[in-house]
């Protein structure tokens, strides 16, 4: 498993498109409001799952299951595409493709591919049925690696251009853009101070990772969730993240322990960012923190083969 890395740039990635909704972040931070632009969820898909002929099987007689696994990504290449048979009941697979097989041995998954996978399984004769009609359970497991993007704004202000516009009664508040990468997975930054935010100011920032997808991602590993920032911001301290992290530098954060994704979505880590002084933000700033995720992930798909025997019940 790779590592998440959280970067500040000036630079918002322009890959990161798609129509933008707006949500209230008060149940975490109570002060902000953030414009959300998000790309799909989909990015490997398994598709077209056919079994013939059409059930109910006779017993003992064959039958195949076939589907389509496609790169629904239009830019990007995916990597360790592959596949795995995991269970055929009492049903026997007896040819067809293997009953594992990593696509991308020799190169990527490239955008739009597809790749058609069936198996010839056999049925249970009657006897083996005891003559009572039943089921074949058919599971396999799609995997692929990918990494999930997200990056949002802060709007640094200095305090003597703060405290002008609060006198003028010029003061407008910034909403900042939460723009969402493609994928399952969502890294979602929140910010507990609404904006734009002073120089040299403590600024808490929320950093949750949810699964959106119709797979399973359960685990961050241990030192793979890496919070980073380039001078002028900083942690400030070891403890900027809480007990669960380490602080080792002013720039950088990581998990000193594995990350149990539960009901979906892990705990939601507080983390206090310093944002740069006034000698470096002479009037305003618009900043983007980047948030990146490389991730493997398991779409699970079962297919329950009716079987008939003879008078069967």
């Amino acid at each position: 498993m790779k590592k998440i890395i959280l970067l500040v740039s000036i630079l918002i990635v322009s890959g990161c498109v798609g129509m933008p909704d707006i949500f209230n972040l008060s149940s975490l931070t109570g002060t902000q409001k953030t414009k959300v632009k998000e790309q799909p969820l989909d990015v490997i898909t398994v598709q077209n799952i056919n079994v013939l002929p059409k059930p109910p099987i006779n017993a003992g007689d064959q039958f195949s299951i076939s589907f389509e696994v496609t790169n629904l990504e239009e830019e990007r290449d995916v990597e360790e595409v592959g596949y795995e048979l995991l269970d055929t009941g009492l049903c026997t697979r007896i040819a067809g493709d293997d009953r594992e097989k990593n696509f991308t041995t020799d190169s990527p998954f490239v955008p739009r591919q597809n790749e058609f996978v069936e198996w010839t399984f056999e049925a249970p004769n009657a006897e083996d049925l005891a003559y009572i009609n039943s089921k074949c359970p058919v599971r396999f497991q799609v995997s692929y690696s990918f990494d999930a993007i997200s990056e949002i704004e802060v709007d640094v202000i200095s305090e003597t251009k703060y405290n002008q516009l609060q006198q003028s009664g010029e003061f407008q508040t910034f909403v900042p853009t939460l723009s969402l990468g493609r994928g399952p997975l969502r890294i979602m930054l929140e910010f507990g101070a609404s904006q734009p935010i002073k120089a040299n100011t403590t600024l808490p920032i929320y950093v949750t990772v949810e699964d959106k997808g119709i797979g399973l991602y359960s685990t961050i590993p241990a030192h793979t969730l890496n919070l980073t920032v380039p001078s002028g911001f900083n942690w400030g301290s070891e403890s900027s993240c809480g007990e669960r992290f380490e602080c080792p530098t002013e720039n950088l954060c990581y998990n000193k322990e594995n990350i149990m994704m539960i009901e979906r979505k892990s705990p939601t880590f507080r983390c206090s960012l310093t944002t740069p002084n006034s000698s470096r933000v002479l009037v305003e700033k618009v900043y983007s923190i980047e948030a990146s995720l490389d991730y493997t992930y398991d779409i699970t798909k079962q297919v329950d083969v009716d079987i008939k025997t003879p008078s069967g019940i």
